[in-house]
């Protein structure tokens, strides 16, 4: 289950499922609980033994989507 706390001006929500911690801020509560579903939803296809769709990724999109999730993830 996500927990979305206030922090500043800021909404940080925190998914921990099944041995895995996720964390990101945001500017609004809803933008927050959106992404707690949404990375939920994708914690529980994992563990299913479900896989997200590799088809079509490349490295440089990997590492850019990386370098996206580090850099909102900062504080």
């Amino acid at each position: 289950m996500a927990s979305i706390t206030k922090r500043g001006k800021k909404y940080r929500a925190l998914v921990r499922k099944k041995g895995v911690t996720r964390c990101k801020a945001f500017q609004t509560k809803s933008a927050a609980r959106t992404w707690a579903t949404r990375i939920e939803a994708e914690l529980d296809q994992a563990s299913t033994g479900s896989r997200l769709p590799v088809k079509g990724w490349t490295m440089a999109s990997l590492i850019d989507r990386y370098v996206d999730d580090v850099k909102l993830n900062s504080y």
